[in-house]
């Protein structure tokens, strides 16, 4: 082989090299980033857009918390709670992930209580029930760990039929060990909401997925005691 040959492999060999470097530092990269962003869902830039709001509005101890998915954030609370200290940190497409991954920004104000509901979009989106459960476990861990004196309530997911309804009465009885495990109060809504695998109609705002008015009131009244 000519010198002039060898110098051509090489010159292929070294930019394979160079080209394959730079594509794991790049997978890399983005591998690092997607773990940083504080969502995993569809609509990412509302999500953020929501969180600066929220950010905007610190949390402090003498605030009640409700934390996760649309549910909450449709949750008018000054109006069905009024005189209370109340804070809504629901985001609509939300995670448990997502939620574990932004937690940092409710509990460094050392909130009296919350409420956290998430699960629906993990169910709906595929999320391996292992994962989901392995995200609420660390949120529950999270809290007790910086904020020991907060009460942490967590509600079990509402009825749907836009998703198999066995999935949710699958993840609902994980939820339910979970909270068990970590001496966690769980407030098991279901039976409350559904009928047929889904929700009563009067619960129901029309999507068979969110609630209506009457499913807020009836919310109210389940939670107000725990308050």
């Amino acid at each position: 082989m000519t010198v002039r040959k060898l110098s051509g492999l090489k010159t292929i060999v070294t930019l394979s090299l160079l080209f394959n470097v730079f594509l794991i530092s790049y997978i890399v990269y983005k591998q690092s980033s997607y773990f940083k962003k504080p969502f995993d869902q569809d609509h990412i830039k509302y999500a953020y857009q929501r969180n600066d709001l929220y950010k905007m509005f610190p949390v402090n101890k003498d605030d009640i918390v409700f934390l996760g998915d649309s549910h909450m954030q449709h949750f008018a609370l000054p109006e069905f709670f009024i005189g209370s200290t109340l804070k809504n940190r629901g985001i609509h497409g939300d995670v448990t992930k997502g939620v574990f991954l932004r937690l940092d920004d409710v509990i460094k104000g050392k909130p009296k209580k919350i409420f956290l509901e998430v699960g629906t979009n993990d169910i709906y989106k595929g999320i391996k029930l292992d994962s989901s459960m392995l995200y609420v476990e660390r949120i529950m861990a999270r809290v007790k760990q910086i904020t020991p004196q907060t009460k942490l309530y967590v509600i079990s997911v509402f009825p749907s039929v836009t998703v198999n309804p066995i999935d949710i009465i699958t993840y609902n009885l994980r939820l339910k060990e979970a909270c068990k495990k970590q001496n966690i109060t769980f407030l098991d809504l279901y039976s409350i909401y559904e009928k047929d695998g889904g929700l009563k109609t009067i619960y129901d705002s029309g999507d068979k997925l969110h609630l209506s008015p009457q499913g807020y009131v009836m919310l109210t009244k389940i939670l107000t005691p725990y308050l």
